[in-house]
């Protein structure tokens, strides 16, 4: 019987598996954006390194390097390329689609690979399927901090959004004016849940919403991972403060600025909701780490075995043999 990620958790054998499951897209065929690649692509281009990447202003063309960086690159960087060069190999992580992929693989499901309110399904075995949204995000530092939460993209559906916000009677125009930003919360809300109803087996969908939830990866620049499950509901939109934050320019003689953000505040003013509705519509959904419903202990990948052949190249090499050695032969 495949697993229903409740309070009990995961058992350990289904939780190395899919440990193991992770730790393969190291071979090449995960996520390119390592701190490796961008301290590598920093000295190529010219540009100083940042570890955590930011909004780079071009003073200069991004691949105008100069004599003197081109020999701080050479110099620098040459251990690092002859490494990868002798290893054909590019360390690599898993991503947020290898993360999807990976918990379908271990637990018997489907990863949808799709906009659908959840990522992977599992069957419960009379016909019927749980989901779980799967997400990951660097970013397991800020949620173990005291108070600490989880940072989870729920939907960039921009367009049902406003469509929701405008049967409302709120617009562009209009959404500063006193109780719309309350307006436009309860109409993110009441879609979200519309989401949820459609899918639902009690609407004669196929998925049971009540035992589906988020599964949210987290990690750090040390490599350290931690899982954690969180219910695919939300807090009731009357039990939230919703708000546009005004940005107070640095010339006080100015007037505030409107951010390009709704936010839903708690009781103890913690941020529980943002809606970004002129930047790509993503919501964003902010529980407490504290109130997750299960957490994994933290774990690291499993590393690759010494001269690990790039696992693409390796993939060729042994479906194709006898082209792929002919071709190479030819070169």
């Amino acid at each position: 019987m495949p697993l229903i990620l409740g309070n009990s958790g995961l058992t350990e054998s289904e939780f190395e598996k899919l440990r193991l499951l992770l730790s393969v897209f190291q071979d090449g065929t995960g996520m390119l954006s390592t701190e490796d690649q961008d301290k590598l692509y920093a000295r190529l281009s010219g540009k100083a390194y940042r570890k955590t990447p930011k909004k780079i202003e071009e003073e200069q063309p991004p691949y105008s390097v100069t004599q003197q960086q081109l020999a701080m690159f050479n110099s620098a960087s040459s251990s690092l390329l002859t490494s990868a060069l002798q290893e054909k190999s590019q360390r690599t992580l898993p991503g947020w689609r290898d993360f999807e992929r990976a918990v379908a693989l271990a637990f018997d499901g489907i990863a949808l690979e799709s906009k659908a309110i959840v990522d992977v399904v599992l069957p419960l075995g009379d016909g019927t399927f749980y989901g779980l949204s799967c997400k990951s995000r660097a970013m397991l530092n800020e949620a173990k901090k005291p108070g600490g939460r989880v940072n989870i993209e729920v939907s960039n559906a921009s367009g049902g959004f406003w469509e929701s916000v405008y049967d409302k009677g709120v617009t562009q125009a209009n959404y500063l004016q006193e109780n719309n930003p309350t307006i436009i919360g309860k109409a993110l809300i009441e879609l979200v849940g519309k989401w949820h109803k459609e899918v639902d087996i009690t609407q004669g969908g196929l998925i049971n919403i009540s035992k589906s939830s988020y599964l949210v990866l987290l990690y750090n620049s040390k490599g350290v991972y931690q899982l954690f499950q969180f219910p695919l509901s939300f807090p009731k939109s009357g039990e939230l403060s919703w708000s546009v934050p005004m940005r107070i320019p640095r010339d006080l003689t100015k007037a505030p600025i409107p951010r390009k953000c709704l936010v839903a505040t708690d009781n103890s003013g913690g941020k529980v909701l943002e809606w970004y509705f002129n930047a790509g519509g993503q919501l964003k959904y902010y529980p407490l780490t504290s109130s997750a419903i299960w957490v994994s202990k933290e774990f690291s990948l499993e590393p690759l075995p010494q001269g690990t052949k790039h696992g693409i190249l390796s993939k060729v090499e042994e479906y194709f043999p006898y082209i792929w050695n002919k071709i190479n032969k030819n070169d």
